[in-house]
């Protein structure tokens, strides 16, 4: 099932922008359409602001939210028309652009070993059940939840051979684990979520969960399985 990009969708995942700001950027701007200063100024303030607190992830930092929008984006946007994924990337462009000189603490390089494999999770933690999905074979996106409402968060996407991906400075206690052979990096957001990411292959791969152990974290990507 392909899904339209709507601003009510997209304000699920990235915090509700002023409507002034969102009235200047062109329904069906050029496809090469770059923002100018004053947008990216106001975009760096108005990123820090959420007007729709009672979102699924209200819990979430901006950039884990600007992390996850990015992947959740591409999965459900092929069917859209060329002019309306240009106005889409621009406004996913806007999540990104979350006071980068500030967020960014490292680089890795996508090597490219051809892998390409999108995985399941062949182990879901007690109590959670799995109530959003989408697999484009691109891209592998959703989210688990318990009768608490706490979240687990999940994203995986293949990237192009010599893709940079980023870790975010702001990350706590942030340390580097080896499970099924990957270099996983663990650590906890400004909000209390555990986040961990990594590399599998070409395939970048995120797991942020509300309240949920490492060691539960740990096991979920350890059983990891490829799909059917």
């Amino acid at each position: 099932m392909k899904l339209k990009i709507t601003d009510e969708l997209l304000y699920q995942y990235v915090p509700k922008a002023d409507q002034e700001l969102l009235d200047a950027v062109p329904d069906r701007p050029d496809p090469g359409f770059e923002p100018g200063i004053r947008h990216k100024k106001q975009i760096q303030k108005l990123l820090r602001q959420s007007r729709r607190p009672n979102r699924h992830f209200r819990y979430m930092s901006a950039a884990r939210r600007a992390a996850v929008i990015a992947v959740f984006a591409a999965a459900v946007c092929g069917a859209v028309p060329a002019g309306v994924k240009a106005a889409e990337r621009f406004r996913i462009w806007a999540a990104q652009q979350r006071i980068r000189n500030d967020r960014i603490e490292e680089h890795y390089k996508v090597e490219g070993t051809g892998t390409d494999l999108l995985r399941v999770f062949g182990y879901i933690p007690q109590g959670y059940q799995l109530t959003e999905e989408e697999n484009t074979g691109e891209t592998y996106t959703g989210q688990m939840e318990n009768e608490k409402g706490e979240l687990i968060v999940f994203s995986q996407a293949v990237l192009d051979d010599g893709a940079m991906v980023e870790r975010d400075a702001a990350l706590k206690d942030v340390h580097e684990i080896s499970v099924r052979g990957l270099k996983l990096q663990i650590g906890i957001d400004d909000d209390g979520w555990r986040s961990a990411y990594w590399i599998d292959g070409n395939v970048y791969c995120t797991v942020v969960a509300q309240n949920l152990s490492e060691d539960e974290l740990i096991r979920m990507i350890e059983g990891m399985e490829d799909p059917d």
